[in-house]
């Protein structure tokens, strides 16, 4: 009798599969029932992304940015899905995409803030410029806020997971493009008055559980890499708001630099026009 035994030394091209209903490994599995709960699969057919960002290129890349944020705030698909072995370069481009997202939310919504006399033309040119120094600004913020974070205790062959899941926790920050948009619509329709009762109450309290949500979803997501150990989930606690408030801090350093250029830019397109 012969017996044909699979493992990862044997068979090391065997790509990483997990069941779509329960999670459980399905490397190596010759069947087409996973063991844990009986989902059927073909083990032929290739390794199919459950995290939607991956699979952008089949159901567009606008799609998949919106499913993998909703998809990494309300439930656990996401950290799990990163056992997988998502490439880095695709979570990092997510991550961009977000940082990007935040920080031309904030340049458009202090441009529609700002109150500014004048023609439409020094108008136009103070919003640009304004709005641009303060999206900067957000920019450097949101990148340094969702940074690695120095956590300890890791094995080194946990550190990729690690990144990438890093790079997923910061979905809540779309939701802040979602905020503003109607802020912004408000600001500009609304009257003075909706605009102290309603308009800035809803952005400050808005902006207090957008940060909970994102401090919740990085507990929950890199705090999984390694089974929610009680040291970890200390960690993250305490390094968050020690991020933000670093972020803060050099973001409002960044935004006094980029506003005062641009207003020795405005200083001189005003000179220029009138």
């Amino acid at each position: 009798m012969i017996v044909i035994v699979t493992d990862a030394a044997t068979q090391p091209h065997w790509p990483e599969r997990f069941c779509d209903a329960c999670g459980y490994n399905l490397r190596l599995l010759t069947s087409d029932r996973c063991p844990e709960c009986g989902h059927g699969f073909d083990p032929d057919a290739p390794p199919i992304a459950q995290i939607p960002w991956l699979r952008r290129k089949q159901i567009g890349t606008w799609r998949a940015y919106w499913q993998t944020v909703f998809c990494g705030d309300v439930s656990p698909v996401a950290r799990e899905t990163a056992k997988v072995g998502s490439a880095t370069d695709d979570a990092t481009r997510f991550r961009r995409l977000i940082i990007w997202q935040a920080g031309v939310s904030v340049a458009l919504f202090a441009a529609i803030l700002l109150p500014v006399g004048g023609g439409a033309v020094r108008l136009l040119v103070t919003a640009l410029l304004a709005g641009s120094a303060i999206g900067i600004a957000a920019g450097v913020f949101f990148f340094l806020a969702t940074a690695l974070l120095p956590m300890t205790g890791h094995e080194s062959c946990n550190l990729p997971r690690l990144r990438v899941l890093n790079c997923y926790r910061c979905a809540p920050c779309a939701f802040l493009a979602l905020m503003l948009v109607p802020i912004c619509l408000l600001i500009v329709f609304a009257s003075p008055r909706l605009l102290i009762d309603f308009v800035i109450p809803s952005l400050f309290y808005g902006s207090i559980c957008l940060f909970f949500v994102v401090w919740l979803n990085a507990i929950l997501m890199l705090c999984a890499v390694n089974e929610y150990r009680l040291r970890n989930v200390v960690e993250v606690v305490i390094l968050i708001p020690i991020m933000w408030t670093w972020a803060g801090l050099a973001s409002i350093c960044v935004g006094m630099l980029t506003l005062t250029v641009a207003g020795g830019a405005f200083d001189v397109l005003r000179n220029f026009l009138d």
